[in-house]
Formats: structure tokens, C-alpha cells, sequence
């Protein structure tokens, strides 16, 4: 993986580094490669957290809940309007305000995905019309996600 000269180098390295410990994981076929595995995670976990203010344990424990095969996940959120208001739910994990919106199935299309999570989030039946923007983590100047949805009726 070359550097594009926008991500720390020190980034790339831990990030590959995990996504070999996790894939290796998956498919190890004995405990000699599982703890190889493990080591890898632990050693992209020291990393992270040398040059961040992450706390290692924190990244071992969401390093560790990552498991199969090491792919980008997609993440959808909608800007729901009606009468000039914006439609935001409450995050579960912690309880702040967020446009719905979540991780895209395997397959399924962004509108689709972002019309699922409305519903599943909001109890209301949408039509996204309009991708307004792609966030790239990798980018130093990120642009923002969203969707643009039209509230096509109540959820009962």
C-alpha cells in the first residue's frame, strides 16, 4: 500500500496491520496462527495509540470486535425534511443527537440502505432523492455524508 501523501504513513501501517490481524484471524486453522493473529492486533493497537490519545485498551477492545473479513463498511445518513425541520434521532451507544442513518448491507444500494435505516431508526417511510455528499475517511479536508430524503409518509 502506498502512501497518498494525505495519511500518515504511521496510519496506513497500523490500519493494514489490523486488517491483516483480522483476517488471518478468521481463517487461522490453529492456535499457533490465532495468537500470531493476536499479537498483530495488539501491535496496530500500540501504534494507534502512540500517536493518538486513544487509551490502548479501548482500541484492543474495538480491534477485537472486528471480525471476518477485513472490507470497507459504508455508512448512510439522511437529512429527513418536513415544514422546515430536520428529523434526528437519539444514538443508542450515547444518547447524542444524530441524523438516521447507519451501516449499508452487503448489496444494497445507499438510497435503499438509507430508506431502511430511516424506517428502522424513525419509524418513517422515505424516498431518498438526492446523495448530497461522500465523507472519505482517508481525506485530510473531508466532505460531508448525507442524504437528502422527502418524508413520503408516517410510520402508525
Amino acid at each position: 500500500m502506498a502512501s497518498n501523501g494525505k495519511v500518515p504513513r504511521w496510519l496506513e501501517w497500523a490500519r493494514e496491520i489490523q486488517a491483516i490481524s483480522q483476517i488471518g484471524s478468521q481463517y487461522a486453522h490453529n492456535e499457533y496462527d490465532r495468537q500470531r493473529y493476536h499479537r498483530l492486533r495488539e501491535i496496530a493497537a500500540e501504534i494507534f495509540s502512540a500517536y493518538t490519545q486513544i487509551d490502548y485498551p479501548k482500541l484492543e477492545r474495538i480491534f477485537c470486535d472486528q471480525i471476518g473479513y477485513a472490507t470497507p463498511r459504508v455508512d448512510v445518513r439522511a437529512a429527513v425534511f418536513k415544514d422546515d425541520k430536520l428529523l434526528m434521532v437519539r444514538e443508542r451507544v450515547d444518547g447524542c443527537w444524530t441524523m438516521p442513518g447507519g451501516w449499508a448491507d452487503v448489496g444494497e444500494r445507499p438510497a435503499e440502505a438509507v430508506e431502511r435505516e430511516v424506517w428502522e431508526e424513525a419509524g418513517f417511510h422515505v424516498k431518498a432523492v438526492k446523495v448530497v455528499g461522500i465523507y472519505d475517511n482517508n481525506r485530510i479536508e473531508p466532505l460531508q455524508i448525507s442524504t437528502l430524503s422527502r418524508l413520503s409518509s408516517y410510520a402508525s
